[in-house]
């Protein structure tokens, strides 16, 4: 519901108000978001009003200055010298256009995006209020959309830019940069924490106090990339994973992007998320609309972990198909690390052999199945089977498989062509780059030109004709490479090819995202994982669509600890595509315990990449066990609350939790990465139990079954639990895991 105070305008629903005021000037004031307030308060005074120094005033009877003002989506060029929500152009270069309130309308459900992944909420889930704007000398009209959500304390929102027919149609006007999400807060006592990184190392939390002027994280690469995540978290300087105020930010898109927060002289703290400004330049058109991404902003006043379990709830209940909801994720192998290229269709057949004999309920089949593809070099682009490696085909390899008793899935790269392979040899146009110069390669490679709907269908008529023979119940998605030489050379003439260039990288994630939608359409049993060079595109965008990631093509269960704990600040475990591999792990020579490699990847979509004909029986044995373990505790592990107790980040340990959905039960993952000599014992408090909670809990080892004991919930938070020390040792003792499995004593 809303009501109107005055100039106020207060939406309530669920748990949560958002409030806004109608400023004099015909712009929108931004008031607060949080925990729902009482419908009559009042919070116009804390808006900055009165003739200061260097502050352009718009109306002289109020004496609203933009600078000063907190704002909602605020515009370019009106005295406001932050960082704008928005900025249109003039076809004469004048950045001024005066966009006015001019009502709001309401309605149940979420909003539903006409070309960009929506969120799923039900009449009765949530409810959208609608701001509506428009500059009437020229046309031109905004309308913000607002979310909220009955069952969680979060806020959906984007922008709708449209143009009207019949007014002023010879004038060219462009929209060059628009954010999906530009809110004033109150005042700049926060830390900023922002998630960077790099291929292998994806997701890096790193927390640093709000300063005056831009902190932003951005990519330009043409994907949300592994080096910025597009979102971000505000927190309070006293707030820590257990307790205190934090508002979590997020964007659902998979492109280029810039998320921050821009802090004025007045400490006020402006937070905006959206497109890469440098990367956009739409022509309005009269009649036309361009939409936004959505971005998603929640709060939490019970510290990270609170934070976290709201993004967690959003992920099932409002982002993944509700097919997806409580479908759990089979145990899964992929041959990649096993073989690399080289293989045939013995040597596949042999690993499902001894997966199933594992307890392993999924083989992928990885790189190399199509094409002349014995190398990274060629046949990207030409998705049709490798017969001197499958001679009796995918579908043949794929009967046999199942046969096993094994469901089969299959590694894609759709949206990249190797210059050596017969689609370029075909369609050297159908690439991003210029033709007038020389093109950069990476991993040997050049990018599809996804804006172009004709290049979306000649891949998916190819994948469609590939994929309808194959008793397929996964596919692994991958893009290995970021943008370069981004030219398309779609247009049929000078004008088309000219404003096909400003929206590319716009409609690049737009051709991906329909991709996505027509092969689930036509094979609605299979499961998506996105990848990107491991983790170089996990952004809510593609969950949509995607309902799990490979985390990272880091495996190293000690890195592993660092890029799965980034990673949960937004998203469950069981959106996290995480595998046991061999020791020495192939991308750092590590050798993690193969039981401490199990426990790191039991929090997350499960599964391995090793050639289990190197292990020893032993090992064999302890998989077997493991699986089996696992398939039993499996709902725990991938639908439960993900919670973390010990952050991995320059700690010599690191802790995190599961509890089921009742908290009657938990899984207590502790990992010491390193021994040291004449140390005390460690006493690990569970912080997240509840000072209200008077039950009694249960608690073994699961490596060995040993009974540790029944401790009150208060013991356990406040003296904590013992380390048993000599397991520690037999378990490693460099990079040892225990876990604990703890239950409610009724």
């Amino acid at each position: 519901m809303f009501t109107k105070l005055e100039n106020q305008i207060h939406f309530h629903y669920g748990s949560s108000s958002l409030i806004f005021e109608i400023l004099e000037d015909g712009q929108i004031g931004f008031l607060y978001f949080g925990e729902k307030l009482p419908a009559d308060t009042d919070l116009r005074n804390h808006q900055l009003r009165g003739m200061h120094a260097l502050s352009p005033v718009r109306d002289l009877e109020s004496l609203l200055s933009h600078k000063n003002a907190r704002l909602c989506y605020a515009p370019e060029g009106h005295g406001d010298y932050s960082t704008p929500a928005f900025r249109l152009k003039h076809e004469d270069g004048s950045p001024i256009f005066d966009l006015r309130f001019q009502g709001l309308r309401r309605f149940d459900g979420s909003a539903k995006l006409s070309e960009l992944p929506s969120l799923y909420a039900s009449d009765t889930e949530a409810e959208t209020l609608v701001l509506e704007f428009e500059d009437k000398q020229h046309g031109v009209g905004l309308e913000l959309y607002f979310s909220l959500f009955s069952q969680l304390p979060l806020l959906a929102s984007h922008s709708r830019f449209y143009r009207r027919a019949g007014q002023n149609e010879a004038e060219r006007i462009r929209l060059c940069s628009a954010s999906s999400l530009c809110l004033d807060l109150n005042d700049a006592d926060y830390e900023l924490v922002r998630f960077h990184g790099a291929w292998g190392r994806e997701r890096y939390p790193q927390t640093q106090a709000l300063h005056y002027g831009v902190q932003s994280l951005a990519s330009r690469s043409g994907t949300s990339s592994a080096e910025a995540l597009p979102a971000l978290i505000l927190k309070r300087p006293s707030t820590d994973e257990f307790q205190g105020l934090a508002y979590g930010a997020s964007l659902l898109w998979s492109g280029s992007h810039c998320c921050g927060v821009d802090v004025s002289e007045t400490r006020r703290s402006r937070l905006f998320l959206g497109l890469h400004p440098d990367q956009i330049e739409i022509e309005l058109c009269p009649g036309a609309k361009f939409e936004t991404p959505e971005a998603i902003f929640a709060y939490s006043n019970t510290g990270l972990n609170g934070l976290s379990s709201v993004f967690h709830r959003f992920y099932f209940q409002h982002l993944i198909s509700p097919r997806y909801r409580k479908q759990l994720r089979p145990i899964l192998l992929n041959n990649w690390e096993a073989t690399y290229f080289d293989f045939n269709e013995e040597k596949l057949l042999d690993i499902a052999r001894r997966a199933k004999q594992a307890g392993i309920e999924l083989f992928v089949l990885d790189d190399g199945w199509f094409g002349e593809r014995n190398d990274d070099r060629r046949s990207l682009g030409d998705w049709q089977v490798n017969y001197a490696k499958l001679p009796n085909g995918l579908d043949g390899l794929a009967k046999k498989i199942v046969d096993l008793g094994l469901d089969f899935g299959l590694w894609i790269e759709p949206e990249m062509v190797n210059p050596d392979s017969e689609l370029y040899r075909q369609h050297p146009d159908y690439v991003l780059a210029d033709p007038r110069y020389s093109a950069s390669l990476g991993r040997y490679q050049l990018v599809l030109d996804f804006s172009r709907v004709e290049v979306v269908d000649a891949i998916y008529e190819q994948l469609h004709n590939c994929f309808k023979s194959l008793p397929l119940h996964y596919v692994k998605w991958d893009m290995n490479r970021y943008f370069s030489e981004a030219y398309s050379q779609g247009g049929v003439d000078i004008e088309a090819t000219c404003r096909r260039q400003g929206r590319l990288y716009y409609d690049y994630v737009r051709g991906v995202y329909s991709l996505y939608e027509k092969l689930q359409t036509a094979f609605p049993d299979i499961l998506f994982e996105s990848c990107s060079s491991g983790g170089a595109r996990y952004d809510l965008g593609l969950f949509h669509y995607a309902p799990q990631a490979w985390c990272s093509d880091n495996s190293d269960a000690r890195a592993r600890l660092e890029i799965q704990t980034g990673s949960s600040y937004f998203l469950p475990p069981a959106a996290l595509g995480a595998h046991v591999s061999a020791a020495p792990n192939h991308q750092l020579g590590r050798n993690c315990p193969l039981r401490t490699r199990a426990y790191v990847a039991f929090f997350g979509a499960f599964g391995y990449e090793l050639d289990l004909s190197q292990l020893s029986d032993e090992d064999l044995n302890l998989i077997r066990e493991l699986n089996d373990f696992y398939t039993e505790k499996r709902a725990l592990f991938q639908l439960g609350q993900f919670e973390r107790i010990i952050l991995p980040f320059g700690n010599a340990a690191a802790a995190f939790m599961v509890w089921n959905e009742e908290r009657s039960e938990a899984a207590l993952l502790y990992y010491q990465k390193e021994i040291h000599c004449n140390t005390a014992p460690h006493m690990l408090r569970l912080e997240n139990l509840s000072p209200t909670d008077l039950n009694r809990y249960r608690i073994h080892l699961h490596s060995t079954g040993e009974k540790l004991g029944e401790y009150p919930a208060q013991y356990l938070r406040s003296v904590g639990l013992l380390i048993p020390e000599p397991e520690i040792y037999r378990a490693g003792p460099d990079d040892a895991a225990l876990l604990f499995l703890i239950e409610r004593i009724a």
